[in-house]
């Protein structure tokens, strides 16, 4: 049996794909073959990356597996879907009985411009989270279930964002292919 050391799914969304298993020796091809690319999205040192892959193990252990939402292992559609209603259910909780996913989803666009326009980056979590504030302070004027600086609370968008990301772990269990 050929042994291959699995150690990462390298995405490469500036490329519109993504490589699934690289056993080290490709992903040291890939590393040195768009340094320019990489470098620019993601790894500011070549160096530093090269040597940061861990030297080959003589087993059949497996150190990291990922996946991305590509309807990979779970159709991410209806996932997604489910975690959007756990969303806007929330918000409703909360007393923002006119929020809209929509709103939410314009609002992370939104944000996102701002930030390519401004060069900065994002993770998925913090978008959702700045999208929901957004759609509280668009629904209340700032006012409702705000500090009294007119500040959304915090813990609001933690509750709302936290029962987002359980229903989307949820509803991944459901839909697993």
């Amino acid at each position: 049996m050929l042994q291959v050391r699995l150690i990462a799914t390298v995405l490469l969304p500036w490329f519109h794909s993504a490589s699934s298993f690289i056993a080290t020796s490709s992903l040291r091809h890939i590393l040195s073959s768009t340094t320019t690319s990489i470098t620019h999205h993601a790894v500011h040192d070549r160096t530093t990356a090269l040597n940061a892959i861990p030297p080959p193990h003589n087993n059949n252990e497996l150190h990291l597996l990922t996946f991305d939402l590509d309807d990979t292992i779970f159709p991410i559609g209806p996932v997604v879907a489910d975690a959007n209603v756990a969303q806007l259910r929330t918000l409703i909780q909360y007393g923002y009985e006119n929020a809209a996913n929509e709103e939410i989803i314009a609002a992370s666009k939104q944000i996102r411009a701002e930030l390519r326009e401004a060069g900065t980056a994002i993770t998925y979590s913090d978008l959702r989270k700045q999208s929901i504030r957004r759609e509280i302070e668009r629904v209340s004027g700032g006012l409702s279930g705000s500090s009294s600086d007119g500040a959304v609370h915090g813990s609001v968008i933690e509750a709302v964002f936290d029962a987002w990301l359980s229903e989307r772990h949820a509803s991944a269990d459901r839909n697993l292919y």
